[in-house]
């Protein structure tokens, strides 16, 4: 037989040996350090694609992105993965989008939104009653911030 006989006491020691199979497409844990590559690899083209005004190429790749578990924050220039990864949006050296006061995120879509528009660019959805920003946000928009107040 092709198969060679262990002594009981070094099969009892031993850990059970995974069989060999082709690589996984999978999302499970595969130590991390090749995804976080992969991913790296293309937020840095989808940063490059928005420089260079492909919009159309960058919207693909977050929504790629996105499939993968990976959401970036353009404002802030990071972005997270699955199982703790995340890393930095590297942006040729150039600040990141300057968000001013009022301005909105899509709850459709996740894009930023100028203060001065009702509803999103890119999506259509309607702004939000708490700005976009989770309570957070500072007004704006055609109210000009200003809070209304019921007449007692």
């Amino acid at each position: 037989s092709r198969f060679t006989s262990l002594a009981p006491s070094s099969v009892l020691s031993a850990a059970p040996i995974p069989p060999i199979m082709g690589r996984s497409r999978s999302r499970s844990r595969s130590g991390g350090g090749a995804d976080r590559s992969r991913f790296q690899k293309l937020v840095d083209e989808r940063q490059q694609c928005r420089r260079d005004r492909d919009f159309d190429r960058a919207d693909e790749l977050r929504d790629q992105l996105r499939g993968m578990g990976v959401n970036i924050d353009d404002t802030g220039l990071t972005w997270r993965g699955p199982d703790g990864l995340e890393g930095n949006v590297h942006n040729g050296g150039q600040p990141g989008i300057a968000r001013k006061d009022g301005d909105w995120d899509c709850p459709g879509c996740g894009k930023m939104v100028f203060a001065s528009k009702s509803e999103c660019f890119s999506c259509g959805e309607q702004k939000p009653r708490d700005g976009g920003r989770g309570g957070r946000g500072g007004g704006g928009g055609r109210g000009g911030g200003k809070a209304q107040t019921p007449e007692a």
